[in-house]
């Protein structure tokens, strides 16, 4: 019923993305999708760099602020930065990607001056920087549970995870339909080992 600000944005999506990770449900992260299309087009500053608090589309303010340092909640750039870094991983959008080292930039000069206020950016930096790590894991919902469990089961926090019961829809699926066999593929930069089927198997994988 009123316009969403950058944050409504930003974080509605992140939780999309993480519906996703515990569903496989597709619709789910092709809805965050959506999401920060509207932020790119609607609350990118073209000029600055950065996102806008409010949208361009929305009441006319005699200042549009841009929201860079943590309060109780993360901050909208910093929020937007790892919602276009998970989105960019997933579908292949290296543009997207770009985007945590755009906002980044936006307040490099205050990065150590004042590390606490800017965790949510930190944040986004050490996922930039973090080995590039999928996990694709093909099959039932009932058959991936223990495997998508042993996934689950140490802090791994920017681990691509991609849950599918058909094997389609996003560039790590390619090559990598369901089959009568439920499998995990662990790959580094979307080249994979050699799938298993085994919680065990992938956790040796994984290590």
């Amino acid at each position: 019923k009123v316009a969403g600000m950058l944050e409504d944005y930003a974080y509605y999506g992140l939780g999309l993305v993480e519906l996703y990770k515990l569903t496989g449900d597709l619709a789910r992260l092709e809805w965050a999708r959506t999401l920060l299309e509207v932020v790119l087009t609607e609350f990118h500053d073209d000029e600055g760099g950065g996102f806008f608090e409010t949208s361009a589309t929305g009441e006319q303010l005699l200042l549009r602020q841009k929201s860079f340092f943590d309060a109780a909640t993360p901050s909208g750039n910093g929020a937007v930065a790892l919602l276009a870094q998970w989105l960019g991983r997933y579908y292949g959008r290296v543009e997207w990607e770009a985007v945590a080292g755009e906002v980044a930039r936006q307040v490099h000069d205050h990065l150590l001056a004042a590390a606490t206020g800017f965790g949510t950016v930190w944040q986004a930096i050490e996922f930039v920087l973090a080995q590039h790590r999928e996990v694709a894991i093909v099959g039932p919902d009932a058959g991936r549970a223990p495997l998508e469990r042993e996934v689950g089961r140490l802090y791994r926090p920017w681990l691509l995870v991609a849950p599918s019961a058909f094997g389609t829809g996003l560039p790590l699926f390619e090559g990598r339909e369901a089959t009568d066999t439920v499998r995990a593929f662990v790959c580094e930069d979307m080249v994979c080992q050699l799938p298993v089927s085994s919680p065990e198997a992938l956790a040796a994988q994984l290590a």
